[in-house]
């Protein structure tokens, strides 16, 4: 997993291991398309999710205007990751979103993990028995440029996987 980072912690007596998920995410994003969109195309295309959909890699973490300009629209970012080896069961494995500027929800394997709002742009989700082998996030972040400008949305922090050990 290039890019990632490791960090050990005490807190509150409980040992915490920190893997930042930094580095390169596949994306798919649709511009949203509005009353000066080429109507040409939209009307030739049935599903208007084709008509502008750009896919790629990202370096995250990056903010919304980096990665898409001043452009509202959706994206879907996808990140894969080994399950974590030596897991003792009473260790915790939790996804931490922290700075997310914009809507998104979040799954893991293809299954829903629950929403964050843009006012909340920090979130946690314990993942302990839902992981497989290999994993794949899913963060699908929604961005109106006229609520949240383009230079605040995005994803300002690494996601996080953390494990927690309360016994330690």
């Amino acid at each position: 997993m290039s890019g990632d980072e490791k960090s050990f912690r005490q807190e509150s007596g409980m040992k915490i291991h920190r893997i930042r998920l930094r580095g390169p995410w596949q994306y798919d994003w649709e511009p949203e398309l509005t009353e000066s969109s080429d109507a040409s195309v939209v009307e030739s295309v049935a599903d208007r999710s084709q008509v502008c959909t750009q896919s790629g890699t990202a370096k995250l973490p990056a903010n919304w205007q980096s990665l898409f300009g001043e452009v509202s629209g959706r994206a879907r970012f996808r990140r894969r990751f080994h399950k974590p080896t030596h897991l003792e069961t009473s260790e915790q494995v939790v996804l931490i979103f922290e700075q997310l500027g914009g809507n998104a929800n979040v799954k893991l394997n293809n299954k829903r993990l629950g929403s964050i709002p843009n006012s909340e742009q920090t979130a946690e989700f314990d993942i302990s028995r839902l992981m497989e082998p290999m994993n794949q996030i899913e963060l699908e972040l929604t961005v109106d440029v006229k609520s949240t400008p383009a230079s605040h949305a995005g994803l300002w922090n690494p996601v996080i996987l953390e494990i927690r050990d309360p016994n330690r």
